[in-house]
């Protein structure tokens, strides 16, 4: 599998996984707020029962109201919004919870796709010596170095003019064809922040001597 392809792999199963972890999140607010709901439906029902016992004492103060069963609704309503203050406790501390794991997860996955990334840039490092290597043996003369202009740290090209050159707040360098296919800096994971003219210039200049 290319590095492309390995990375869009990476990528892809990440995402998967952060679906399932959401699907898992979802199902267990769904199973807190499914026992809410029905006590919401019960303390409705009792609210209906409470008002259909005071409406005839409203019309005729004089007449008899079952006291008993008042006081029974009363009790079952303030055991009802006690349950419904722990719930909503329960969820706050929950998506809490949730919110952690999603946060772990997605730093899991940057630093997994960073070192993906930086492994694949030392490979490439250590097959270019080994090529250097080889041709000073086949050619020492025509091997020597002629350091012109700074290599790509991912495709391991020098970034002769006119390359577009972009850097990061640190200053490590990327060429214009390679920034797109990585996330951020291969050597410091900061993100890159935009043109480095002054060494597009510098190197133009030294070319042109």
């Amino acid at each position: 599998m290319s590095i492309e392809g390995s990375r869009k792999f990476l990528t892809e199963q990440h995402t998967v996984n952060l679906n399932t972890m959401m699907e898992k999140h979802k199902k267990e607010n769904r199973e807190f707020e499914k026992s809410l709901d029905i006590r919401l439906k019960k303390k409705t029902d009792l609210v209906k029962e409470m008002q259909g016992l005071l409406n005839p004492l409203i019309q005729n103060p004089e007449r008899s109201v079952d006291t008993k069963r008042m006081t029974e609704i009363t009790k079952e309503i303030d055991i009802i919004q006690a349950f419904e203050l722990s719930v909503t406790a329960k969820l706050n501390i929950l998506e809490g919870k949730q919110l952690a794991e999603l946060t772990i997860s997605k730093e899991e996955q940057k630093k997994e796709i960073y070192d993906f990334e930086r492994d694949c840039v030392l490979k490439k490092n250590k097959k270019k010596d080994l090529v250097r290597k080889l041709q000073h043996l086949i050619d020492p003369a025509a091997s020597a170095p002629t350091p012109s202009a700074p290599e790509c740290p991912v495709c391991m090209e020098n970034m002769k003019p006119p390359t577009r050159i972009y850097n990061c707040p640190n200053g490590h360098l990327v060429c214009a064809a390679c920034k797109p296919k990585v996330s951020f800096c291969t050597i410091c994971r900061k993100d890159y922040v935009g043109r480095a003219t002054a060494m597009e210039q510098m190197l133009r200049e030294l070319a042109e001597k």
